[in-house]
C-alpha cells in the first residue's frame, strides 16, 4: 500500500524481493521485482549486487557475475562484491579467477572474517600452501571467535592436514558454539575416529543423523557407524 513516490517504496521493494529469493526461493518473482527497481534506479548498484545474490541463490552463476560487474561499474563496494565473484567463480569452476577474486577481496578488507575463512579452506581443498591456508582461517577466527562455522573450517583444516588432535580441539570448541548443526557434529565425529575415541565417534554420527539435515550424508554418516 505504500505509494510509489514515497522514500519507502523502493527499500520495501527490496525487502520483498530478498525474501521472495531468501525464503520462498522463487526466483522469477524476486527478478520481475528487481528488474522494476531497476527500471527506476538502474544506476543503484546495491539492486544489482543484491540482484546477483538471487541469481546466484538461484545457481544462474554466470548472470549473477554479470550482476556483480554492474554493481562494481557503479561503485558498489568492492571488497564484498569480489568475495561475492570469487564464490561465484568457484561454482563455475574457474579455479584461477576464483584464487584472483578472493584475494583482492582480502586486499581491499582485511578484517572480512568470510572471505578470509573462504579463500583458506578453498586452498585446503585445492592443494594450496597448507600453512597459509591455516594462517587465513585463524585470521578469521581471531575476527569472530564465537562463530562456530569459522572454529568448524579451522578444525576441519586441521583434520585435512592429518593433525587430528588439534582438530579434536576446534570441532569441539564448534560444537560448542553450534551443538545443532549436523555437518559439524559428524566432523567432529571424523575427528574423534582418527585419534581413537570410537565410541564417542559413533555418538556423535549417530547425534548428527538424529537432526535429520539435508545437508548430512546419511548414507555415509551409516557406513562410517557400522564400520566403527
Amino acid at each position: 500500500q505504500i505509494p510509489k513516490e514515497s522514500p519507502l517504496y523502493q527499500p520495501t521493494m527490496l525487502i520483498m524481493a530478498l525474501h521472495r529469493s531468501r525464503v520462498d526461493d522463487d526466483f522469477s518473482t524476486a527478478a520481475g521485482l528487481f528488474d522494476e527497481m531497476l527500471s527506476a534506479d538502474a544506476e543503484n548498484a546495491e539492486i544489482w549486487q543484491y540482484y546477483g545474490d538471487a541469481a546466484r541463490r538461484d545457481a544462474d552463476y554466470q548472470q549473477a557475475l554479470e550482476y556483480y560487474d554492474q554493481a562494481l561499474a557503479l561503485g558498489g563496494d568492492a571488497a564484498r562484491l569480489e568475495y561475492k565473484r570469487g564464490i561465484t567463480f568457484d561454482n563455475l569452476g574457474q579455479d584461477d579467477a576464483t584464487e584472483t577474486a578472493l584475494r583482492r577481496s582480502i586486499e581491499l578488507d582485511q578484517s572480512d572474517a568470510y572471505a578470509l575463512n573462504y579463500l583458506g579452506y578453498w586452498l585446503l581443498e585445492h592443494d594450496g600452501d597448507p600453512e597459509e591456508a591455516l594462517a587465513l582461517i585463524r585470521a578469521a577466527v581471531t575476527a569472530q571467535p564465537r562463530n562456530g562455522f569459522l572454529m568448524d573450517s579451522l578444525g576441519w583444516g586441521y583434520y585435512r592436514l592429518g593433525r587430528y588432535d588439534r582438530a579434536v580441539l576446534f570441532l569441539e570448541r564448534a560444537v560448542s558454539l553450534r551443538p545443532v548443526d549436523p555437518v559439524i557434529i559428524d566432523h567432529l565425529g571424523d575427528a574423534y575416529e582418527k585419534v581413537g575415541r570410537l565410541r564417542e565417534a559413533v555418538f556423535q554420527w549417530q547425534h548428527a543423523l538424529d537432526k535429520s539435515h539435508p545437508d548430512l550424508d546419511h548414507e555415509t554418516v551409516r557406513a562410517k557407524i557400522a564400520a566403527a
